[in-house]
């Protein structure tokens, strides 16, 4: 699989590491002069003011010093991360429910953002960046098994066919599915304004109109009047590269369950 997503060396790792130290350093200055303030105001006051840090309220007293530096620390070093993660690539590689878990782990653990921690991390997610992607593409088109009812048992078919709104989890697979398709044709997953999920917030259909949505060089999104989404693969080439990912993934005997079982497996393509 020709692809090149360098998920390490994208940025100054120094220099980010270096705002990262900055930033913390002058939250502590700051938190300083607010408890020297407030020293000061309850000298004729019954209380000092507090301060709201991220989304916390905190009155300033020496029993807060510790938790209160580690709670900006932890603040800090998230956004580092998910900043890491989207600027290195790591992010192009995760479908939408690995990309949730990440940030839902990072309000758990906050591991420290330093050289160390930053350079162990990106060289084994470069060791596992195939994986990773691979784990990905499995996860997105085994969760559109119950919509495509147009192919056979052991393959991803031209067509799939999704219901509900598109702002729901529609939208959600479908940008899964562009983001694959970018990669695997040696590109970079498009950023929001040239998406098809841009293409299709702009697009005004009527709700009991159908017609083509959303088209690019990927995929031909056509609305039906009962609300289906059809979206037909037009790379055939980039398809065959997922079944292959699907294929190795699975084996000849079990690739993604038999949909023939399926009281919705159809052999022909249905019209809406």
């Amino acid at each position: 699989m020709n692809r090149e997503v360098n998920i390490a060396k994208k940025l100054s790792i120094a220099g980010l590491i270096e705002a990262r130290d900055q930033s913390i350093r002058n939250y502590q200055e700051m938190i300083t002069a607010y408890k020297r303030a407030g020293a000061f105001h309850k000298q004729f006051a019954s209380y000092a003011l507090g301060l709201d840090i991220d989304r916390k309220h905190v009155w300033f007293d020496e029993k807060f010093d510790v938790s209160l530096n580690e709670e900006i620390r932890k603040s800090v070093d998230r956004n580092a991360w998910n900043y890491l993660g989207e600027k290195a690539g790591l992010f192009d590689l995760m479908d939408a429910s690995a990309r949730e878990e990440f940030e839902k782990q990072l309000t758990k653990d906050v591991p420290v953002f330093c050289e160390s921690n930053v350079m162990a991390t990106f060289d084994r997610l470069e060791q596992e960046k195939e994986i990773i992607f691979n784990r990905g593409v499995i996860k997105v088109f085994k969760e559109l098994d119950r919509t495509y009812i147009n192919n056979d048992s052991f393959r991803v078919g031209k067509l799939a066919i999704f219901q509900g709104n598109y702002m729901g989890r529609t939208g959600t697979k479908i940008k899964d599915i562009e983001r694959i398709l970018h990669i695997l044709d040696g590109k970079s997953p498009p950023d929001h304004a040239h998406s098809v999920e841009s293409k299709i917030r702009c697009f005004y259909l009527p709700s009991e109109s159908a017609g083509i949505i959303a088209e690019d060089s990927y995929l031909r999104i056509y609305r039906y009047k009962n609300g289906n989404f059809h979206v037909t693969f037009k790379r055939m080439d980039l398809l065959d590269k997922v079944n292959r990912i699907i294929s190795n993934a699975f084996g000849e005997s079990n690739r993604m369950g038999d949909r023939t079982k399926s009281k919705r497996w159809k052999r022909s393509s249905p019209q809406g």
